[in-house]
């Protein structure tokens, strides 16, 4: 069986989202450990070469920018409907 023309980019797509989502993660992780280590010059410089990346990614390739930023909203939604740690859950306090 072949798949269908229009599917191949799509699943395309969806794997160079999957691909840019674990490169964002891992360009995260290193800014977060520069902004530790290195002077706050380097970080921000970095920052604008990750967002000029997206930027011509998204200029270029706009189906993979679009699955990208749809699994990017979906892993915060998941993270942000996950209960925080218990020193920022609100108490009610009551009579």
């Amino acid at each position: 069986m072949q798949s269908s023309p229009r599917g191949e980019p799509l699943l395309l797509s969806v794997f160079l989202g999957f691909v840019l989502l674990g490169l964002l993660v891992v360009a995260a992780l290193l800014l977060r450990w520069a902004a530790l280590h290195i002077e706050p010059d380097l970080p921000s410089i970095l920052t604008l070469a990750v967002a000029y990346g997206l930027y011509a990614i998204r200029r270029l390739r706009p189906l993979t920018y679009s699955m990208t930023e749809l699994l990017i909203g979906a892993l915060v939604v998941v993270f942000i409907a996950r209960p925080g740690p218990e020193v920022f859950q609100v108490r009610a306090r009551f009579g």
